[in-house]
This record gives structure tokens, sequence and C-alpha cells, in this order.
């Protein structure tokens, strides 16, 4: 009896039905790998992107050989969106780079050039204490200098990202510099707090070079 009057219910929903607050439905765009191919040039797509983005010039050898389907081997190449975000090059669009680029210059010893940069701390970072009350302050910066020549890196930790914290960090650098007798000549920095007046009379006052990575 269950059976029989089971048999001839209908569920009182629908699953594809419009939203209850009468909002549109969102639209479901199905990726490149998830298209059920129809053409020779959509499964040849399918296969390069399986196959790890195997070169599009392989492929056909690869049907003529029968690994893939034959039919293969005539197909129109598709293109790979993400293929062509990979080989993507950056380009400036604010400002275009120096047309002399330091690379472009021979790096003979440690402290001659050096790269810095500033960067935002995605977590704040713990100030470490051994005696007295907590602080609430919090480690938010980091400035990053890189010697070009032997790739030696120095991280100092700033609560902010002034000029004059910044310098304390830059005399750190150098006094860390000092102890292995090397002595800065050129830093190669690029916008932002480098172009700052205090940071830029620093390194006058230290009868530094000061490149920038924009003009």
């Amino acid at each position: 009896m269950s059976k029989q009057k089971g048999k001839g219910r209908k569920a009182a929903f629908n699953l594809d039905g419009p939203t209850t607050d009468g909002t549109p439905k969102p639209s479901v765009i199905a990726k490149e790998e998830e298209k059920q191919p129809t053409t020779d040039s959509q499964q040849l797509l399918r296969l390069h992107h399986q196959m790890g983005h195997i070169s599009f010039g392989k492929l056909p050898s690869m049907a003529k050989q029968n690994i893939i389907p034959r039919r293969l081997a005539n197909a129109d190449i598709p293109r790979c969106t993400a293929s062509f975000f990979a080989k993507a090059t950056r380009r400036q669009w604010r400002e275009k780079r120096r047309k002399h680029w330091t690379k472009e210059q021979t790096i003979t010893r440690p402290g001659e050039v050096i790269s810095v940069d500033q960067l935002v701390l995605p977590s704040p970072g713990l100030i470490s204490q051994t005696s007295g009350t907590l602080t609430k302050k919090r480690y938010t910066y980091a400035t990053v200098y890189v010697d070009q020549y032997p790739g030696l890196s120095f991280v100092y930790l700033q609560k902010t990202a002034t000029a004059d914290e910044t310098i304390e960090g830059k005399k750190a650098f150098e006094a860390y510099c000092k102890q292995h007798a090397v002595r800065v000549q050129h830093y190669h920095a690029g916008n932002g707090i480098f172009r700052a007046h205090k940071w830029v009379g620093e390194c006058r006052r230290m009868e530094q070079g000061l490149f920038s990575l924009l003009e």
C-alpha cells in the first residue's frame, strides 16, 4: 500500500526555480576545462589542458602516431587563455622605465649597489619584550635590503612607514655592512618613501648614489 501511495507523489520544490527573495538566479559560467568538446578544435584544447598545457605543436604529431585521436592532426589550433596570461609581459601604466637599467652595469664588489623596497605586513608582528607592561604596538611594515653582488638580504621591521623610521633601518643596515668591512655606495629604490626629501637628503649626506626604478 505504501508503494502505491508514494508512486504518484511529486516533489514540492524545484532546485532550478526562482529565488525566495525575488533576486535573479546566479549565472553559472563554465570554465574551458568543464565544457564538453563538440568540435575537433575544442577536443584539442581539452587535451592541451589535461596534459599540463603541452605545446600545440606537439599535439598533431601525437595524433599522427595514434597517441590521441588521429582526426585531430588537421584540427584548427585553438587559443588557450591561460597560456596567453602566462606569456603576458608586465608594462608600466603610469610611468615608463628608465632607459639606463642598472643590470647593464657590471657590479664588481659588495656594497656597490643595494636594492631596497618596503612592504606592508599582512599580519602585524609582535614586538619582543623581556620586562615591563606588554605593548600594544606591532610591526606593520618591513624594509628589505638586497646587495646585488652577493645576493645578501637584510630585513628591518618597522612600526610605521615614515621617513624617520625608514632612515633608522637604513642606518641599521649600514652598521651591519660596516661590521663586514663593506661600505654602501649606491641604493636602487622605487617610488614612495624613497622619494622623500629626508631619505634623499640622508643618501646625499652619506655621499651615496640613488638610482630609481622609474623616471
